[in-house]
């Protein structure tokens, strides 16, 4: 992330107080928490995160841990002063996966790196914040992260320094507790560790720290002094500080050095001495500021240490510091001439402001009669900016019964049925796709303020006179039309449903009485006819010629009306239907129309199994094969006719094919559309097909018809 290094390279005086205040806390942190009081691992992460939160004033802290091969993770942390602890999968994984492969200092104008950390979170709004890799000896192991949501966030270097050796604690905490699970962690490494970190950031600060024993001798100084060309660290070590202010300011240590004892004296009682002097050699100016430490945690570190002197090269500041009064005195200059001007400038405003204020008198009687107007019109109203209502006449309250001030700044697409909403989405695209031209009108299901079910027209254009993206949305209820249109609908299914009851009905009379005609006439007139012979046969030598002969025609025209019967019967309901199955029963129809129409073959093409068609649409299949071969002898002159019968996935497929005079020349010639089409038609929709009819190529018409095979018939 560009800019941490340059942060970690330039503190100022307030980071290194700062640095310093870090310093003496996380030590005494290590040393309450680290000292072996038989706290588990989650009891010293707890206290980890709610130390960094207090610290450092933030809103979360958080430890996100890549676990085996990074196929698995889990985030424990400190929010809104409650803990929360959960497991990591999918796209949360490979977020925690991305963060741990630099130092990311999150801005508000950081966008991916905000959505990532806020992902990680489920969703937690982030601002600004600071994620630190958390290295150990077997690779990366997850995030130290610190963020805060309401307000942005300043972090400094110090502080980035302070999460960077937490970071480090973290890892050295937890590679200790994988190789020795019972090490006392008062004794671990990873706190001298951590310790040597901590110190090793003051050799990253720009300015010169030096730590000063009571006697004014140097005991330690930073890496400043070799950046300085002052000399190695160690050259100045038990040295007096008088020698290394001489290198800084050649010419001005005799000043500095006749005052130094004054100043040395006076330390304990002001705690703080600062001055500032420049060296005419270079032109350079520095500050120098000499603390004594406040405690004796910070004296025992820096062994015997009494006092820090930090030297700080101001050039640039100072510079920039004359470079503003000379501007501000130019400014003050520029200023007095502007007044003048601005005078005559504010009495040509005041003289404009009053055609504005009477403009504006005039404007708003415009505006009131415009809306006067707008609220009365018959049309919903509203206009949409990002796809929520800025604005929305009266109409528009009372067709969604809502108050206006409900509905400004609502998203439009809620107030529409879940089921509509996709389309609503789809005529924005349309819009935009148009460039915003008027889009066409679609009728959309919404919801009003009682959840009533409305019906509307919905109509929209984007409207150039107003903000970018503005959009005007004209709606009309036609909700009355609309519960017309359901009604009609409905009465047309409870017709269709008794359309399909009457065709149940007439299917049931006619297999009654063809039951009737042949159990009950058939019956009687065969024992008629057996007792007629038998008269005939017992009596053949006592009857006398006439008597003979009579009894001969009778028994002959009782013949004739038994097989008269047993047509009528079999034309009602063909009893090898029920007993045998469809294909059986094809088989038969064909051969007795063969027989009585003998210019005309069948060909039967029959691809599947009498299990594979329902009971009831077996009738069906009979009724439709009876209109189908009685309309080509009727109207087709054709002399060959194929039916093929097939299952076909998960359809059940029946087609006539003749090679007659076909449909269209059929209706040229007068043979229009008849009822036998239209039944045909109406039987196999109620039965829950699909039905059609076309000429076929070169010549003749194919009757092509579909049905789902696990569907049950209803007629």
């Amino acid at each position: 992330m560009p800019g941490i290094k340059d942060k970690e390279q330039n503190l100022h005086s307030s980071d290194e107080v700062s640095a310093t205040i870090y310093l003496n806390k996380l030590k005494q942190f290590s040393e309450d928490t680290f000292s072996g009081h038989g706290l588990n691992s989650d009891d010293i992460l707890h206290r980890t995160f709610q130390f960094i939160r207090e610290i450092l004033h933030a809103d979360c802290a958080f430890f996100g841990e890549i676990i085996g091969s990074g196929h698995a993770g889990g985030i424990k942390g400190i929010k809104d002063d409650s803990s929360f602890s959960e497991a990591l999968s999918g796209s949360r994984l490979d977020a925690l996966s991305i963060l741990t492969e630099e130092v990311s200092v999150i801005t508000e104008e950081d966008e991916g790196d905000r959505e990532l950390v806020s992902h990680l979170l489920g969703g937690y709004p982030i601002m600004t914040g600071i994620s630190v890799p958390i290295e150990c000896e077997d690779g990366p192991r997850g995030i130290l992260a610190v963020v805060c949501t309401g307000i942005t966030y300043d972090l400094s270097a110090a502080k980035i320094l302070f999460v960077k050796s937490m970071a480090s604690v973290i890892a050295l905490f937890l590679q200790s507790l994988e190789l020795m699970p019972n090490f006392d962690i008062k004794n671990a490494r990873h706190i001298i560790e951590a310790k040597r970190v901590w110190e090793g950031t003051v050799d990253a600060l720009n300015q010169l720290v030096v730590v000063l024993s009571e006697e004014a001798e140097i005991i330690r100084v930073n890496m400043t002094v070799e950046h300085w060309e002052l000399g190695t660290v160690n050259s100045h070590i038990h040295n007096s500080v008088e020698n290394l202010i001489s290198k800084i300011i050649p010419d001005g240590t005799t000043d500095i050095l006749n005052s130094w004892e004054e100043i040395w004296e006076n330390l304990p009682q002001f705690g703080h001495i600062a001055w500032e002097t420049e060296n005419t050699q270079t032109k350079k100016i520095f500050r120098f500021s000499l603390r004594t430490f406040n405690n004796n945690e910070t004296k025992r570190k820096f062994h015997k240490g009494y006092a820090v002197l930090v030297v700080e090269d101001i050039t640039q500041s100072k510079h920039a510091e004359e470079k503003l009064k000379k501007y501000n005195t130019e400014l003050e200059d520029t200023i007095r001439e502007r007044n003048s001007q601005l005078e005559e400038v504010n009495r040509k405003l005041t003289r404009e402001l009053e055609e504005h204020r009477q403009n504006k008198i005039a404007l708003l009687k415009s505006e009131s009669k415009y809306i006067q107007l707008f609220n009365n019109t018959l049309a919903a109203v509203c206009l949409l900016n990002s796809g929520r209502i800025q604005f929305c006449n009266d109409r528009f309250c009372k067709i969604f019964k809502y108050r206006k001030s409900d509905l400004i700044n609502t998203v439009l697409v809620n107030l529409f049925d879940t089921e509509e909403r996709g389309k609503l989405l789809s005529l924005f695209a349309d819009l935009e796709a148009l460039n915003g031209e008027s889009t066409d009108i679609v009728i959309l299901k919404a919801m009003d303020g009682i959840s009533n079910p409305l019906w509307l027209e919905v109509k929209m254009e984007y409207l150039n006179a107003f903000p970018e993206n503005t959009i005007i949305v004209n709606i009309f209820d036609v909700t009355p039309q609309k519960n017309i249109e359901l009604s009609l609908r409905r009465s047309e299914e409870r017709l269709q449903k008794l359309s399909s009851q009457l065709l149940n009905a007439q299917e049931n009379e006619r297999k009654r009485l063809a039951m009737e005609l042949h159990d009950g006439l058939g019956q009687s007139l065969s024992a008629i006819k057996y007792s007629m012979e038998e008269l005939v046969r017992d009596r053949q030598g006592e009857l006398d010629s006439k008597t003979g002969e009579i009894l001969t025609k009778s028994i002959t025209q009782i013949r004739q009306t038994i097989d008269d019967a047993r047509r009528m019967a079999m034309d009602l309901r063909p009893s090898i239907l029920d007993d045998l199955g469809i294909i059986s029963t094809i088989n038969w129809f064909c051969r007795q129309f063969e027989e009585t129409y003998r210019d005309i073959k069948i060909e039967k093409e029959i691809y599947l199994e009498e299990e594979d068609i329902s009971e009831d649409r077996k009738i069906v299949i009979y009724r439709i094969l009876q209109e189908a071969l009685n309309n080509i002898v009727k109207h087709a002159n054709a002399d060959t006719v194929i039916i093929n019968l097939q299952k076909i996935d998960e359809f059940i497929g029946l087609s006539i094919t003749d090679n007659g005079i076909g449909v269209c020349q059929g209706q040229r010639a007068g043979n229009t559309r008849g009822m036998g089409i239209n039944s045909m038609q109406e039987r196999v929709e109620l039965s829950g097909g699909s039905f059609r009819i076309f000429d076929s190529v070169p010549n003749g018409t194919i009757i092509n018809i579909r049905w789902p095979s696990e569907l049950v018939s209803s007629c």
